[in-house]
């Protein structure tokens, strides 16, 4: 009975302590039915919250106190033997466990862990400010202009005016944009900057250009379909006399290999062909005088 209360599995039916246990295994090496009747006995209740556990454990009357109580002698034998003096209540003390609980220091942990963490941030930052280092500039609310359009010339002035470096890269051409404007921005317009700060700056070269192409020999048809294979178009069309063969290109204007905007009109100069020689001129033969004719003669008069 004193092994099957120990192993109880709700801890209420078992012994409260150690030294319950072992008076329980006392009482049982004097007299084992006492032993049991001890293990018997009901739990007290728990006690109120706040004061300490007692365990009382029950007075067993042993079969020689009987023998003091009644005045007979033990096993009938008067006088062999002396009842036992009574023994005092014994009173054990539950262990009070006084600690804080399991998750106050994990508390406690996490907090130290927060703080040593915030604390490296800190110094992290704060170590970033040494002798040669700069502050973080504060915002001054400066941005990119939109230069976009506009002239190289007034972008330089006003580049200079708000403390900003200009970049300017090589020209490229433009169908949309005049030559010497700006073309685009790098930052673009709009984009946070501080004074001292780069801008690279794209400036129109004007429209694309392409050389006119040799034409000449060409057939007028012939000429304008390779001024249009090359993006230009046919201008004004003439005609000279030359020694090439009628019909045939004889001059451009613009001429061969000069550079032109794409679309641009090319004029055309067609051969007439050689000049005719002149015809003799017919020698002029003198106007014959006419010969007179006499007169008739006068016939005699009649008598």
């Amino acid at each position: 009975a004193i092994v099957m209360r120990a192993l109880e599995r709700d801890p209420a039916k078992r012994y409260p302590d150690a030294g319950a246990f072992a008076e329980a295994l006392r009482v049982w090496q004097q007299d084992p039915d006492a032993a049991n009747a001890v293990a018997a006995v009901a739990i007290p209740t728990t006690p109120s919250a706040g004061e300490p556990t007692v365990y009382v454990p029950p007075r067993v009357t042993l079969p020689s106190d009987r023998a003091a109580i009644s005045g007979m002698p033990l096993n009938g034998v008067g006088g062999s033997r002396g009842a036992p003096p009574g023994r005092p209540i014994q009173r054990y003390p539950e262990p009070r466990d006084d600690g804080q609980p399991w998750w106050v220091w994990l508390l406690a942990l996490l907090a130290v862990l927060l703080l040593g963490t915030m604390g490296f941030l800190g110094a992290q930052l704060l170590g970033g400010l040494g002798p040669n280092s700069s502050p973080t500039p504060t915002p001054t609310g400066l941005t990119v202009p939109n230069w976009v359009g506009d002239p190289i010339a007034g972008v330089r002035a006003e580049a200079e005016r708000l403390g900003l470096l200009l970049d300017e890269q090589p020209p490229e051409p433009s169908d949309t944009v005049s030559v010497d404007h700006v073309i685009r921005t790098d930052p673009t317009s709009g984009t946070p900057v501080e004074r001292g700060d780069t801008v690279r700056v794209v400036v129109s070269s004007g429209t694309e250009q392409v050389p006119v192409p040799n034409v000449t020999g060409q057939t007028r048809q012939e000429a304008i379909d390779t001024l249009r294979s090359k993006g230009l178009e046919p201008g004004q069309v003439t005609s000279a006399p030359s020694d090439r063969p009628a019909g045939e290109v004889i001059s451009t204007n613009p001429s061969a290999g000069v550079p032109v905007g794409v679309g641009s009109q090319v004029d055309l100069v067609l051969s007439q062909g050689p000049t005719p020689s002149p015809s003799p001129s017919p020698t002029p033969q003198p106007t014959p005088s006419p010969t007179p004719v006499p007169p008739p003669p006068t016939p005699p008069p009649s008598p």
